[in-house]
């Protein structure tokens, strides 16, 4: 489905450094979507489904929008041209196409409101990716640890690229988490468990309510909490509760830094402190 779409979006124009915007519900068709645009050698622009944040697009409207027919109309403006990906004619075709992209051509671009509140664009280069997920294969040996790994963060938010990279890179299963389980405790860890989950990066406020049921999660390989300041408490119960096997882990980093800049494992009281620059990172 992937290289079909990829087709449709070259002979729309996507090329190297062509911003494609990807505007749907967090879903497998969002997956085929990012997957496309990159056979293009273009850089997709994830789009959260709360249209007041995409207001911004028709000041700059991108050159391309990936969409499901039924949101075309609330796109109206935001983009030159149009790819539905529920038309019946993706294309056409089998095979990777050339891309003619290097280190630093872009793979992503995220909108941010930094510190103006007006929304911004951040580039991250292919090469800046290349280098996270090493570090994560490094620090987390995700060819063994990340066969099944949870994707929890919102489609506008650069985790997902984090999940996404992390899984199916190590030649793991990526299962997508909706977002009515990642907002109900009780269901979200009977997902956690029936899944077989072994790698699952939290945002704090959600594994606050995870950590609230009392619950052990010993069956995780990799745990991380980042993005926020984690509750200590939090942080101890997780220390607890951890198999010997589980590594507990806080992240930090920003999106003009590809994702993860800092981690921290190890014992702490009073607060989590945000660690130490992660590899090929200073």
């Amino acid at each position: 489905r992937a290289d079909r779409l990829a087709r449709q979006l070259r002979a729309r124009g996507a090329r190297a450094e062509t911003l494609v915007g990807i505007y749907m519900d967090k879903g497998v068709d969002a997956i085929v979507s990012v997957l496309a645009v990159l056979k293009t050698g273009a850089a997709y622009v994830p789009i959260d489904r709360d249209h007041s944040r995409a207001v911004h697009l028709r000041r700059q409207p991108l050159p391309i929008l990936v969409t499901h027919r039924a949101l075309l109309p609330k796109m109206s403006g935001t983009a030159s041209r149009f790819v539905c990906i529920d038309d019946q004619d993706n294309g056409t075709g089998e095979g990777d196409i050339a891309t003619g992209i290097d280190p630093d051509s872009l793979a992503y671009v995220i909108h941010t409101s930094g510190s103006t509140g007006e929304p911004k664009r951040v580039m991250v280069s292919h090469g800046a990716l290349a280098s996270a997920w090493r570090c994560w294969e490094q620090d987390y040996a995700l060819s063994r640890h990340a066969d099944r790994c949870l994707q929890m963060a919102s489609f506008g938010f650069d985790v997902f690229t984090a999940d996404l990279v992390r899984a199916l890179c190590s030649g793991g299963t990526l299962v997508l988490c909706r977002r009515e389980t990642l907002l109900a405790p009780d269901e979200l860890y009977s997902s956690l468990r029936d899944e077989q989950i072994g790698f699952a990066d939290f945002v704090p406020a959600v594994l606050h309510e995870l950590v609230a049921l009392g619950k052990p999660l010993d069956f995780l390989r990799v745990l991380i909490a980042g993005s926020s300041v984690v509750d200590p408490a939090d942080y101890q119960y997780l220390l607890r509760t951890a198999g010997p096997r589980t590594q507990v882990v806080h992240a930090y980093g920003v999106t003009e830094a590809t994702i993860d800049s800092t981690a921290f494992t190890g014992f702490a009281t009073s607060r989590v402190p945000i660690g130490r620059p992660v590899g090929n990172t200073r």
